[in-house]
């Protein structure tokens, strides 16, 4: 190797090395929501996850509502969660729109399309603006 591309790469892998160790970021804290599949108490929240260096903390798991069902989870543009209601039962082709703190705003049927309708599992959120769209997928054959 010619003389001047072992300096090249000396000082390459000095100065990476030198960033390396001098990089560091401030400590990340922000809530976290999700749901669980199962019934009974669906939808929690922690209180603050915390992310300093390669340490990652959890602490004030809560439950914040019940709904009929509970499997996806999104913000919508005022903040509020959707929450998909699963299939089956009292829940099937519902979205639950909740606050963070669980008070419930309101509960939306989705049309059915008439055959082998499964349930709000999947949700995604348009970017239109000024309004968005909401829009759900069931699980399996629908």
């Amino acid at each position: 190797m010619r003389p001047y591309k072992r300096l090249f790469f000396g000082t390459a892998a000095l100065a990476c090395t030198v960033y390396a160790a001098a990089a560091q970021a401030d400590p990340v804290t922000l809530p976290l929501y999700y749901t669980t599949f199962s019934g009974g108490a669906n939808v929690d929240a922690v209180t603050s996850v915390t992310l300093s260096g390669g340490t990652l903390t959890f602490s004030g798991n809560h439950n914040i509502a019940t709904t009929a069902g509970a499997d996806g989870l999104l913000f919508l543009p005022d903040n509020n969660l959707a929450v998909g209601g699963q299939g089956g039962g009292g829940s099937a082709g519902h979205i639950f729109e909740i606050t963070t703190a669980g008070a419930n705003v309101a509960t939306v049927t989705m049309p059915s399309n008439g055959t082998n309708f499964d349930g709000s599992y999947h949700l995604a959120l348009s970017s239109n603006s000024p309004t968005a769209t909401l829009y759900t997928l069931c699980n399996g054959e629908c």
